[in-house]
């Protein structure tokens, strides 16, 4: 009854601090485990695939002072368009490779938290500073395991010798964990480790449908790429013009 360890239980079994025990009573103690009020989506990502556009101008000179222009756009999800006019087909045929490469994602989860008291979702959506993308490793999927995002209570309460381990022990590495130390990286002026805005430009990113296609988490990314494009045009009414103008010689000089 005299120790001072820390721990769950920490009961006081002093014989005579609980004469119930004579009744057939034993000190016994409870354990809580409260969620945190501010809930976070989860979403799984796959394998990352390359988005741009690429813009072609068409303009159509005619023989007197009108003309007219139409501009085709290009992307992986549309490789083809052609002109209104059917003058003009553009095909993008792919890209040469790169030096820098693509991150890696599919073996991330995509965390984004739901909205506080007194915010939309239009909120969340404008304001990525508190997205992240945490490694799958970092995550209990069925809420088993301790000391990762997603422990349950199922963890918690089945812990081995949970009445001898220190409060909060199974309870490590939760999101707010999470969030709070790559906030303290940011005050210091290091690169966060999980936040979107470790990337230069993560906090632009958004979730998006292209063409009707699945969502997508979409993370705007630098560098330098070549892409080949390949452009058919009708050829009845191109003309070559050839400007010819007599000349004449004036002088002349030699080098020694």
């Amino acid at each position: 009854g005299t120790s001072k360890q820390k721990t769950r239980a920490n009961l006081n079994c002093d014989f005579f601090a609980h004469l119930g025990i004579i009744i057939g009573r034993t000190p016994c103690s409870s354990h809580c485990l409260m969620m945190d009020d501010h809930w976070y989506g989860g979403y799984s990502l796959g394998e990352a695939m390359l988005q741009f556009e690429i813009s072609a101008a068409l303009q159509y000179s005619g023989t007197t002072s009108s003309s007219s222009s139409e501009m085709l756009t290009l992307s992986p999800s549309v490789p083809m368009a052609v002109s209104s006019s059917k003058a003009l087909l553009a095909k993008l045929l792919g890209d040469l490779a790169s030096y820098s490469q693509l991150p890696v994602l599919s073996e991330k989860v995509l965390m984004i938290p739901h909205p506080k008291k007194g915010q939309t979702l239009q909120d969340v959506f404008a304001n990525k500073t508190e997205w992240m993308l945490l490694d799958r490793s970092l995550i209990s999927f069925t809420g088993t395991e301790c000391d990762k995002v997603g422990t349950s209570f199922t963890a918690f309460r089945y812990q081995a010798a949970g009445c001898k381990r220190a409060p909060q022990v199974c309870l490590f590495n939760q999101l707010r964990d999470i969030l709070q130390a790559d906030q303290a990286r940011i005050a210091a002026g290091r690169v966060p480790l999980y936040l979107v805005s470790q990337y230069t430009y993560g906090l632009e990113s958004q979730l998006k449908a292209f063409t009707g296609g699945p969502l997508s988490f979409v993370l705007p990314v630098t560098g330098i790429r070549s892409s080949l494009v390949l452009l058919e045009a009708q050829a009845d009414s191109i003309s070559f013009i050839t400007n010819v103008s007599p000349g004449r010689i004036i002088g002349e000089l030699f080098g020694r």
